[in-house]
């Protein structure tokens, strides 16, 4: 590319494209004829036409191949700035082609080929920065993977110690170290009660019947009742007291009672149940 450009600069000057003519010697038997001079004229006029023509094909060539490493170097350069230059650059050298001389020409192959070396630079920076950030990622990868091992083979080594001094001394493993199928079941909550609807049966059912042999003439009853509202009375040999009222288990204790065998009877809103006690 270089080259091409150092071709088109020297192509480009004036003395390249307007050499001065060698006119060729006049001997005394060919002296200047106009058929000669119209000979020399032309082809002075096709010299300066080729060297325009070969001058014109270089800067196309290189304003191709420096859009070529434009394009190459999108988002792969330090400074986009080197970017911006070379596409100016290579835009002003298409306009001389097209529409200038081969003093422009040279001017723009000039600074399209600096600002190519430029955009080269550049992308060689950021190569070997993007090198080097890869490099160190894969090292930070490597690092976090050789320690994330070294800690699971300590905690499985603490484990395994752990589990050692669990079975000398005798005690169960922990549930962290023993092998399970799955999770443990949490336990179950405690059910709760069936609430039953209230009762509408109404009863009384005399109970146990205890006494004490250092307390002569003393009992102890128990009467349970339900669906009932009222005052529960128990009597003994013809001794009575209230020992509850409404429905629930009731006991109550007599005093002062003749010695012997004894019907007593519970009664409550009517309703009446009888029992025999010893009365010592």
């Amino acid at each position: 590319m270089a080259t091409l450009a150092a071709g088109v600069g020297i192509a480009g000057t004036w003395w390249a494209i307007h050499p001065p003519q060698q006119i060729p010697a006049q001997s005394a038997a060919a002296p200047f004829t106009p058929a000669w001079t119209a000979q020399r004229d032309r082809d002075a006029r096709a010299q300066v036409a080729g060297r325009r023509a070969a001058a014109r094909s270089g800067a196309t060539a290189l304003s191709a191949a420096a859009h070529r490493v434009l394009e190459g170097s999108r988002g792969q350069v330090v400074d986009e700035q080197v970017r911006v230059d070379l596409a100016a650059a290579v835009a002003h050298l298409r306009q001389s082609v097209a529409g200038g001389g081969p003093d422009d020409w040279s001017f723009w192959s000039s600074s399209v080929v600096v600002a190519v070396k430029q955009v080269v630079s550049s992308k060689e920076a950021w190569q070997q920065a993007e090198a080097e950030r890869v490099a160190a990622e894969q090292a930070a990868a490597e690092r976090a993977a050789a320690e994330q091992a070294a800690a699971e083979q300590a905690a499985a080594a603490r484990a395994a110690e752990q589990a050692a001094a669990e079975r000398g001394s005798g005690k169960a493993p922990r549930s962290a170290d023993r092998p399970s199928a799955g999770a443990e079941a949490p336990p179950a909550a405690p059910a709760r009660p069936v609430e039953q609807a209230p009762s509408t049966e109404r009863f009384i059912r005399p109970g146990r019947v205890s006494w004490d042999s250092g307390s002569p003439g003393t009992v102890t009853v128990s009467v349970t009742t339900g669906g009932v509202t009222g005052p529960v009375v128990v009597t003994i040999a013809g001794s009575s007291i209230t020992v509850g009222v409404g429905s629930g288990t009731f006991s109550g204790t007599l005093t002062g009672l003749p010695a012997g065998s004894h019907t007593w009877t519970a009664s409550v809103d009517g309703l009446v149940a009888t029992s025999t006690a010893t009365v010592p």
